[in-house]
């Protein structure tokens, strides 16, 4: 591709038919890559200035992307932890016992403290602080750690759960095998 002889009506083209195509944060990056191509041309030498310049000033793509998610009713909110539950066997059988538990656990923390749910996988035993009711969140949105407290309506799930998952280091939320034993790592 001679990207050198791209000049402001091409690339304008090119914007209006990414506009149509992608998502805008998507497009954008797009056009991001392409200014940085057609700066490798201007600094080779291959463009002019004034031809580098008219080609990458260009407006970035606006617009709103559909929102991710929504927010659960409380209805359906009850709904989750009553599947996880004691008395709940979900058809699983006594084999899902500590299952329930740690889905309860990290419903109850992920819910209360306004986690996402990489930074609800990612808590560590380390991070809980149940003396203090603190959570560290170590890799939070923009990998900036953060303090959390955590609310008193979630440490009877956490600590029911870590009656069956044990005091041993590592992830808090490992996984739990068919049998019901915890997988570690």
């Amino acid at each position: 591709m001679p990207w050198h002889r791209l000049r402001r009506p091409q690339v304008l083209k090119i914007r209006g038919l990414l506009e149509e195509v992608y998502q805008p944060a998507t497009a954008n990056r797009m056009l991001s890559a392409l200014r940085g191509v057609l700066k490798e041309c201007w600094q080779a030498q291959l463009m002019t200035i004034e031809d580098y310049q008219a080609a990458t000033n260009i407006p970035a793509i606006r617009g709103q992307s559909e929102a991710r998610g929504r927010h659960l009713s409380a209805r359906e909110l009850r709904s989750l932890f009553e599947a996880c539950s004691p008395s709940s066997d979900g058809g699983f059988g006594q084999d899902s016992h500590a299952r329930r538990r740690r889905d309860a656990a990290f419903l109850a923390l992920a819910y209360s403290c306004g986690l996402r749910r990489s930074e609800a996988v990612a808590i560590d035993l380390a991070d809980l602080d149940l003396v203090r009711g603190e959570l560290r969140v170590r890799r939070g949105k923009g990998r900036k750690p953060r303090q959390l407290s955590l609310p008193p309506s979630a440490l009877p799930a956490v600590q029911d759960w870590l009656q069956i998952r044990g005091p041993q280091p590592g992830p808090l939320f490992c996984p739990v095998l068919k049998s019901g034993r915890l997988q570690r790592e």
